[in-house]
């Protein structure tokens, strides 16, 4: 991508024929904090001046991205920021609140993800959609009654994406909040987790689906100890049909709070029909949620520990051809890698497109399960 204001931010665009439809996902966006601004208590005015610059450089990006393809800033359906050396997110609201059209917001979930030693400020990934012209198509954001208001966050609680006789659903990080932005359950990391589970199954249903159409989970957890608990819920909520869970545990998170979970799923309209399968490829959840014209696969995480990158793109290699996938099919490969080393090995294994690929350079704390990385992909094919 080129460069945008006076920080050049990289990242790279990665485009996915639909029927109708061209999904754009921007990858790897984020540029590197100088040097003399890493330390906040240097020189904070300047940190300040340069980390509303590369807010602005972002978002340039974004919308060049959109661009590219004939839309606008209002084609994200969802982005993910991992917080690194340096995000301000009073900022970035305000400028994002400037840039979208009337009531429209993306569905975006911030995490701090990110080992900050890497010395990057942010890492975003985003995905939006642009319809050929005369094309049946709506991409709207809304309030489920699960949920609570998000507009102080400049985002939308929930965007549904409506083409070729399915719906896509995107959902902010889910969190057990009351209307009120009050956190539920602050003693109970059990309760918390089931409640948001239970709140993320409740908007698939009010949107006119159900749990099974949930192809994709990413909660992020504060401790290792949650893992279990969520992993024991999820099993008892999705019983038949589970969804690909990619696991961020070992964040920080404000005290009292368990869980935030982003979801991502596929359900079809009364008048077409999509229909939902699991599978694996060795241990690993694949999910497909197959429409007329088009499928949608998840597939994850990759990556263990007695595992190289080698093998672990040698897996991924495997789970494409099992379901007749190309690498041009692959939108995004969302990668969380212990170190630089390991990610080059799994990129240097040309498993997937180079700008299908989102790398994110794990915080030290950050539970891998031993793996040197970890990879969850999403894949988009045409099926007639």
């Amino acid at each position: 991508m080129p460069a945008t204001g006076t920080i050049d931010v990289g990242g790279a665009v990665r485009t996915t024929r639909l029927p109708g439809v061209t999904r754009i996902d921007v990858q790897n966006l984020g540029a590197a904090v100088p040097e003399p601004l890493r330390d906040p208590e240097r020189d904070p005015e300047a940190r300040k001046a340069w980390i509303a610059r590369h807010n602005q450089a972002l978002l340039d990006a974004l919308e060049s991205a959109a661009a590219g393809a004939g839309g606008d800033f209002n084609a994200f359906a969802e982005w993910t920021t991992m917080c690194g050396g340096a995000y301000d997110f009073k900022d970035i609201n305000t400028r994002r609140r400037e840039r979208f059209d009337g009531a429209y917001r993306a569905a975006i979930t911030t995490v701090f993800g990110m080992d900050i030693g890497t010395g990057l400020a942010a890492r975003v990934q985003a995905t939006a959609f642009v319809p050929d012209p005369g094309v049946a198509f709506q991409r709207f954001a809304w309030q489920p009654r699960a949920l609570y208001d998000t507009e102080f966050m400049a985002l939308a609680p929930a965007v549904t994406v409506r083409f070729a006789g399915a719906k896509q659903l995107f959902l902010s990080g889910v969190m057990d909040w009351d209307r009120q932005h009050q956190q539920q359950h602050t003693d109970d990391a059990r309760a918390q987790i089931r409640n948001v589970l239970e709140r993320i199954i409740a908007s698939f249903e009010e949107a006119g689906g159900s749990r099974q159409d949930v192809l994709r989970l990413r909660p992020i957890l504060p401790t290792p100890d949650c893992v279990a608990l969520l992993e024991q819920e999820v099993a008892e909520l999705w019983a038949d049909i589970p969804p690909v869970i990619t696991l961020w545990a070992g964040l920080p998170m404000p005290k009292g709070q368990f869980a935030e979970i982003q979801a991502y799923g596929m359900l079809g309209e009364e008048s077409a029909t999509v229909t939902q399968n699991s599978a694996t490829t060795g241990a690993v959840p694949v999910r497909v949620a197959r429409g007329k014209p088009f499928a949608m696969f998840v597939a994850g995480p990759f990556g263990r520990a007695d595992q190289t990158p080698a093998e672990t793109a040698g897996q991924v290699r495997t789970c494409l051809a099992d379901h007749d996938l190309s690498q041009e099919d692959v939108c995004t490969a969302y990668v969380a890698a212990r170190d630089r080393a390991a990610a080059d090995q799994f990129a240097a294994a040309d498993v997937v497109p180079a700008d299908s690929l989102h790398v994110i350079a794990a915080r030290p704390e950050a539970d891998l399960a031993g793996a040197p990385l970890r990879v969850e992909i999403t894949a988009g094919k045409l099926t007639a």
